[in-house]
């Protein structure tokens, strides 16, 4: 159950082999997720974009679930294990 912060696309193979079913990948960044989408479906673990109230309404992927910060720090206090890909 570790929740995976993903600031940068060239961390994304690192993430991806750690992550499991049970664990989380939050992408930090609109841009981020629009470089990744493509390999949206081959992840292992449910995917969420963080957005700030200027952002929240960002066009992404149906099954992409966008938060704000209150649901981020909700997940860190959560998660026994954070992990920061920047």
């Amino acid at each position: 159950m570790t929740l995976h912060m993903l600031y940068r696309t060239n961390r994304l193979k690192d993430c991806l082999a750690l992550a499991t079913a049970t664990d989380t990948l939050l992408v930090m960044e609109p841009s981020v997720l629009e470089s990744i989408k493509d390999h949206i479906p081959a992840m292992p673990c449910p995917v969420l974009l963080l957005c700030d109230g200027a952002s929240k309404d960002h066009s992404t992927a149906s099954d992409i679930r966008q938060i704000d910060v209150d649901e981020w720090v909700r997940l860190v206090a959560d998660r026994p294990h954070s992990m920061v890909w920047d």
